[in-house]
Parts: structure tokens; C-alpha cells; sequence
């Protein structure tokens, strides 16, 4: 019994060694503890950032997609009759499409509302849906289409109560009452018919400056000459320069060309002849008759 005994008892230096022993086991054991610990920790913070790049490396590539993403052009409002090679094709036309409009316009011609110009470029009902809301065209081109517009709003009961009143004894005011006709217009008519002594025919409002043939339409449809100015006639063959300078369409050179070529001939047997004279005015020799004639006729 002893002996078992002794086999369990220890020492005072036996002691020490199974304490240093036992202390070195834990802080192995600590030390493991905490090395896993920061091994796992390292892991998952490892995957974060990874998830984390991969995230912001995505958002990078998003951004990037969409700035390479081409942005709708939006056109500011424009005149469709000068729509160059590159806007055309900004706005979706084709390159023939193009090109029509191009020799349209080298004729020196407009197109002055939507529907001309898909006659002239032959685009698809849906490009021109698309563009007609930017279509800008000049204001006195609407006018004349607001002109169209009343002319054929108008009924024949409206037309057969109409009064037509005689165009030289038209006052400013009569004239501005018709839709269409300003100050500006009304002034000029009557400056016009002060100049060659009043009308002699209804031609003679085309003479007046800036009015395109639906305004003078217009006009007519109001105002003629009913009771023309009595003109003497005068012999265009017998004439003197000084007397034909006194016609309101013949001046200095154009008398000076005429009685030129009276003398050349000896006779002007018809107005027709002085169409070949290049150095008067077309307009004068249209209006001669108006206030000349001629010995034989």
C-alpha cells in the first residue's frame, strides 16, 4: 500500500514542472483559440469587401452603361426648309428624304405647311407626327393659309350678300375691314392709286407693293373698279417726250427708248412691237394701251 502510494505523492520540484506544464497547455490552448478566431474573422471580412467591390464595381459599370446610352434628341422649333444633311438625320429622315427637300429648295421654293412637306420628302405618317410639333414656319405664311381657310369657310348665301363697292372711292378704313388687310396694306392701295390717277382696271392692284395675289383675291372680292377715271387718250405716234414723261409708268429712259425706235420705224403699228425694246420696262408697255392708242387702229 505504500508502495501504491508513493506512486502518487510528489515533490515540492514535481509540483512545479505539472504547474509550468499545465500552464503552458492553456496558453496553447488560449493562443489557438484566439488565432481561429481571428482566422474567421478575417474570412468574413474578407467576403465582405469582396461583396462590397463587386457592388460598387456594378454600380460603376450601370453608370457607365448609361452614359453611353445615346440621349433622345429633343429639337428645338425650327423652319423645316432648312433641315440639313446632319439634322435630317438627327430627326430620323433618310438620306433621300433628305436629298428631296434639298432640290426642292435649290428651285428656290418653300414649303409652307407639314403636309407640303411630306409631298415633297415622301416621309412616313408617323416621322411626320413626330416633327410637325417643332415645325416653325413664318408667321405671314400662316396668315396665307388663314386666308385659305376663310375662303373656303365661305358659304354662297355669305358671297351672294356681299356688296361690291368701286375701289377708287375706297376710304382706309373700308379697306382695313376686310380680314387680312392692315394699315400697312390699306396705306399702300391707296398710295398706288394716287400715283397713276386712279385704277383703270382690277390688274392694277398687283402693282401694289408686298401684296401676294390671295390678299389682292381678297380684296376683289369686295372692292373693283366699277367707275374708272375718264382718260383722254393721247397718239402715241405723235407724242413728245415731255407729254409721255407725264404718264405715271413711263420715265425719262423709257420715253427716250420709245420715241427712239418711233423715229427708227417711222410708225408704231401696234403695241406689240415694243415688246422688243429690252431697255423698257415690261409693265410700261403693258400699260400704254391704258392711256394711248395708236393712229392706225
Amino acid at each position: 500500500m505504500k508502495n501504491i502510494k508513493s506512486h502518487f505523492s510528489f515533490d515540492r520540484k514535481d509540483r512545479n514542472g505539472i504547474f509550468v506544464l499545465l500552464c503552458v497547455i492553456v496558453i496553447i490552448q488560449v493562443s489557438y483559440f484566439f488565432y481561429k478566431q481571428n482566422i474567421s474573422s478575417n474570412s468574413e471580412t474578407s467576403i465582405y469587401d469582396e461583396e462590397l467591390s463587386m457592388e460598387w464595381q456594378a454600380a460603376i459599370d450601370s453608370a457607365n452603361t448609361e452614359s453611353k446610352k445615346p440621349k433622345p434628341y429633343i429639337p428645338k422649333p425650327y423652319n423645316p426648309n432648312f433641315i440639313s444633311d446632319y439634322k435630317g438625320s438627327r430627326l430620323g429622315m433618310s438620306v433621300e428624304e433628305i436629298d428631296r427637300l434639298h432640290e426642292f429648295r435649290k428651285k428656290d421654293q418653300y414649303v409652307n405647311s407639314a403636309i407640303e412637306f411630306q409631298n415633297v420628302t415622301k416621309i412616313s405618317d408617323s416621322l411626320l407626327h413626330a416633327m410637325t410639333p417643332y415645325f416653325k414656319f413664318p408667321e405671314w405664311t400662316q396668315q396665307k393659309k388663314n386666308y385659305n381657310n376663310t375662303y373656303t369657310n365661305f358659304s354662297k348665301k355669305e358671297e351672294e350678300k356681299i356688296e361690291i363697292k368701286d375701289i377708287n372711292t375706297a376710304t382706309k378704313e373700308d379697306l382695313m375691314a376686310i380680314k387680312g388687310i392692315g394699315e400697312a396694306y390699306s396705306t399702300r392701295i391707296l398710295k398706288r392709286k394716287n400715283e397713276i390717277n386712279g385704277f383703270l382696271v382690277n390688274d392694277q392692284l398687283y402693282e401694289v407693293w408686298g401684296m401676294d395675289s390671295l390678299v389682292i383675291e381678297k380684296i376683289l372680292e369686295r372692292f373693283q373698279v366699277l367707275n374708272p377715271p375718264i382718260v383722254e387718250k393721247q397718239n402715241l405716234n405723235t407724242i413728245s417726250l415731255k407729254q409721255l414723261q407725264k404718264n405715271p409708268y413711263v420715265n425719262y429712259y423709257d420715253g427716250v427708248a420709245i420715241l427712239k425706235y418711233r423715229s427708227k420705224v417711222g410708225n408704231i403699228t401696234s403695241f406689240q412691237e415694243l415688246e422688243q425694246l429690252t431697255n423698257v420696262k415690261p409693265l410700261t408697255i403693258k400699260r400704254l394701251p391704258l392711256y394711248f392708242y395708236l393712229e392706225n387702229e
